[in-house]
């Protein structure tokens, strides 16, 4: 895992790309898979930023890219500008805070010449993300003469419907509350459950192996047991089924209060 911990104001997870427009086809295209980058503690937070294109599509698999709550700070997810094409698949977008400046996923194109494919699969948004300003799943900027990104969605979940940047096409997205715990873990009566499509790799980010009918978002659900991972006074599964939390993280809002306190107090 990675945490921006606001060591500098401008902080980003994974930088991807010559950071140009020039020289687009070069470099190796990675692949992400089971990363979890916490972010929140800058003034300006990116898990990745991927400026400039390589040869092959940048693939995002089994990723949890999380915020904090209460803070306005600029912050993205994935930030793509002029990029290679983008395949997000079971990621989980938790957490953004009601900023004016935090988007799932932003997408730009200054330069390009040819169209920009994004393919986003059994992903989910919970539900601090909405339609509209100030916290959209997406968001496309596209400057004059510029080749545009398309967005296809498939099988995914967002609490609302994306109006102010819709996708071109989607097939079963689903707008509910996904009800997913802070650490990504899916909850009991998730709908995100055994309804997801084709997926890049048979385990989730946790190397738990995928079902038949495979879930959406980072995580397969499987319950937890009544063991205490992170030692702050909850059960695993009460962190995940009752309260939301991080069962392997003590303080899951890195507030600087441990989780058992804060439900003590109420």
């Amino acid at each position: 895992d990675v945490r921006l911990t606001g060591h500098t104001a401008y902080q980003v997870g994974f930088w991807l790309g010559p950071n140009m427009y020039w020289g687009q086809g070069g470099g190796a295209s990675p692949l992400f898979d089971g990363v979890t980058v916490s972010m929140a503690e800058s003034k300006t937070n990116i898990a990745f930023m991927c400026w400039g294109a390589a040869s092959e599509p940048l693939v995002f698999n089994n990723c949890v890219m999380r915020g904090q709550p209460g803070e306005s700070v600029f912050l993205r997810g994935i930030c793509a500008v002029d990029s290679s094409p983008l395949k997000i698949v079971n990621c989980s977008f938790l957490n953004f805070p009601l900023s004016p400046r935090a988007y799932g996923v932003q997408l730009e194109s200054k330069y390009m010449t040819e169209t920009g494919r994004v393919d986003i699969v059994n992903c989910i948004w919970d539900s601090s993300f909405t339609a509209s300003s100030p916290t959209p799943p997406f968001v496309r900027y596209r400057w004059p003469n510029a080749a545009p990104f398309l967005v296809n969605i498939v099988d995914s979940i967002m609490p609302a419907t994306p109006t102010w940047f819709p996708p071109d096409t989607q097939t079963n997205l689903y707008i509910t509350n996904a009800l997913i715990a802070l650490s990504g873990h899916l909850r009991t009566n998730s709908p995100g459950i055994d309804v997801g499509g084709l997926t890049l790799t048979l385990h989730d980010y946790e190397g738990q192996a995928r079902d038949a009918s495979p879930d959406i978002g980072a995580d397969e659900y499987a319950p937890l047991g009544a063991g205490d991972s992170d030692g702050d006074g909850i059960s695993d599964s009460s962190e995940v089924e009752t309260y939301g939390t991080d069962p392997y993280r003590a303080d899951s809002d890195s507030d600087g209060i441990v989780d058992g306190i804060e439900v003590a107090d109420g």
